[in-house]
């Protein structure tokens, strides 16, 4: 069914629902509780494409994900929930429940504009996700028990925060020192909603609901000149996370905040053309643009997605390391200019949480391949490679020469990037396919099983080789990716080769599979170098979808990628896979390699 069809059902529907509730008030003038029912009717999706997995039906197998995701969920399960509810009982006016005291870092009361609570929201929304996708009844407690304390603090006019009241009144006067307020509102909204979607706890849509409706009381009779000044703040996704509520709800008051949240400036100027990214602080612009993708798939306004699509292009294909990261000391740079980002806090992990956010979006909506280009490299090399044993996040991703990375401490930091990177690591495989109406989509080769359509198959992923088999059979359209930089791709079904012919950019197999059928999928991985948007010297290796990093000192020695080039003009036979590495020979020079993701406490050069 087209947009226009779906639109003018929409609409159709409205109209037939008006004259209904108009015929019940001339029967029956009390019943004006009707017509708010029929008003919060959830809206329609808005768009035609594909559609994101439910979260627990793709799940990770063994592998190096599955191990990452486990740090994450260690990590998750060695913290105390008290301590990140210290200061939503204390704004409440609440004892602290086993009289503890806060975390360190960041979740310290003394940080300034603080942000102290933002924690909790990441930590709601991963242990939510980790429910759904494990099943384990420890997630479903946390959730359930925080979402009660929060229920608690919630006061009788909907408001529960972190902060005291009086924050509120003085960023929404445009004046005051908290300019990270609604970022942190975001968190925790964002976490209420997931308990709700992904462990179904009712009390969590009500209290986010609640303290939305408490949002809009404040901003909802407020001048555009109003809501411009109140928005000179970082505000985090609060567009995303409000639509993301009015979808569920299809409360009117839910949308006009998500509504309020698009920033005019940015909407106009991305929306036309206009790249002014040049010092603006990157983390506080890229949840906007996944706003108003989200924003789009909930209400249609073409205008809001040509922002986001503009947003993406200027980001991705002007901004972006080889990691698919971006940006200097959290901030963009002029297009087109990289280079001499490396050096000074480049590429904060935040950030490739963020662009993932809104490249998945994007994907749903356009089901274009440099979306799942963009989602692969960011998910197997910055987001994959931002996390250690212990289940510590990194901030910056370094990318200078002899660069070591540096992670988060468990109870003295709570940065921004150690909440994405709770999340991150609760929801990998989630990206890694989409549903069609006839079937999947698989973008990103790991070890996971798939449900789809009620049909059952995993895949084991070994480097270049990809075995999927077939659980439980039925009809089923499987659509496997060809990416850039395969030079060759083989298909075999129960053993026998298939045509490997793409339309556009997938091989199809289109069948009613059976119990045990095995399809044999191997893509052969090119090394090749990517470079800097602006200086075709500066390169990083890469194999297959993997940067590869040299390990050791290499500066020092004067030997560090680009010091040969007629060796990395022959990649191919300069590169050999050696044990759980590689090694690069550069004339008589052996340098060591690793994937950037297998790296924690090595030494390492990128470019």
């Amino acid at each position: 069914m087209s947009r226009t069809k779906k639109q003018n059902g929409a609409k159709r529907k409205g109209r037939f629902k008006q004259i209904f509730i108009f015929l019940l008030l001339l029967v029956f003038p009390g019943s004006l509780v009707l017509t708010a029912c029929g008003e919060n009717t959830p809206p329609e999706p808005q768009y035609e494409g594909v559609s994101a997995f439910s979260l627990g039906d793709i799940v990770l197998d063994e592998g190096t994900l599955l191990d990452k995701q486990q740090q994450n969920e260690a990590y998750l399960k060695s913290l105390d929930v008290d301590r990140l509810l210290y200061f939503y009982y204390t704004s409440a006016g609440l004892p602290v429940r086993n009289d503890v005291m806060p975390y360190g870092g960041w979740e310290a009361a003394n940080t300034g504009s603080s942000v102290a609570g933002h924690t909790l929201g990441h930590y709601l929304s991963a242990v939510s996700m980790l429910y759904a996708v494990t099943n384990d009844a420890w997630y479903l407690e946390t959730v359930n028990d925080i979402v009660a304390e929060l229920e608690k603090c919630q006061k009788e006019n909907g408001y529960v925060f972190s902060r005291p009241e009086s924050d509120f009144d003085a960023v929404l006067a445009g004046r005051g020192d908290n300019g990270v307020l609604f970022y942190t509102v975001h968190k925790i909204l964002a976490g209420l909603v997931d308990a709700y979607k992904y462990a179904g706890n009712e009390t969590a849509l009500e209290v986010a609901g609640s303290f939305t409706d408490w949002i809009y009381s404040k901003i909802g009779n407020m001048s555009e000149q109003q809501i411009a000044s109140m928005l000179a703040v970082e505000y985090g996704g609060m567009n995303e996370v409000c639509y993301l509520l009015y979808e569920i709800t299809g409360k009117e008051e839910h949308l006009k905040v998500a509504e309020a949240f698009n920033e005019q400036t940015y909407v106009k100027a991305w929306s036309e053309g206009v790249d002014n990214l040049a010092r603006l602080h990157a983390n506080t612009q890229i949840p906007k643009a996944a706003g108003f993708a989200k924003g789009y798939m909930v209400t249609g306004d073409k205008q809001l997605l040509d922002a986001a699509l503009f947003f993406w292009d200027i980001v991705v294909n002007q901004r972006t390391f080889a990691t698919g990261g971006n940006a200097e000391n959290e901030h963009f740079g002029p297009a087109g200019i990289t280079s001499d980002q490396l050096y000074y806090n480049p590429d904060e992990t935040c950030n490739i949480y963020n662009m993932c956010k809104l490249s998945s979006y994007l994907y749903e909506i356009t089901g274009e391949m440099k979306y799942a280009d963009y989602l692969e490299r960011a998910i197997l090399n910055g987001i994959a490679g931002s996390i250690d044993e212990d289940g510590c996040k990194t901030y910056y991703q370094w990318l200078s020469p002899d660069a070591q990375k540096l992670f988060h401490s468990e109870h003295d930091s709570f940065w921004c990037c150690t909440g994405t990177g709770m999340e991150s690591f609760a929801k990998l495989a989630s990206m890694f396919a989409y549903q069609t109406e006839e079937g999947v989509r698989l973008n990103i080769f790991q070890s996971a099983t798939y449900r789809c359509q009620g049909t059952e198959f995993k895949v084991e992923n070994d480097g270049e080789r990809n075995k999927i088999t077939f659980v439980t059979g039925g009809p089923l359209k499987l659509e496997l990716r060809v990416p850039y930089y395969a030079e060759y791709t083989l298909v075999q079904l129960n053993g026998v080769s298939q045509s490997t012919a793409p339309q556009d950019g997938y091989i199809t197999i289109d069948r009613t599979f059976s119990a045990g059928d095995v399809i044999d999928y191997q893509i052969g991985f090119e090394v090749y170098t990517e470079a800097t948007c602006d200086d075709e010297d500066v390169i990083a290796v890469k194999y297959g979808p993997y940067l590869l990093a040299a390990v050791g000192k290499r500066y020092e020695k004067r030997n560090y990628l680009t010091a040969d080039q007629e060796a990395l003009s022959n990649l191919k036979s300069a590169l050999s896979v050696e044990g759980d590495g590689f090694v690069l020979r550069t004339g008589e020079d052996e340098i060591p390699m690793k994937r950037y993701c297998d790296i924690t406490d090595e030494t390492y050069t990128v470019y």
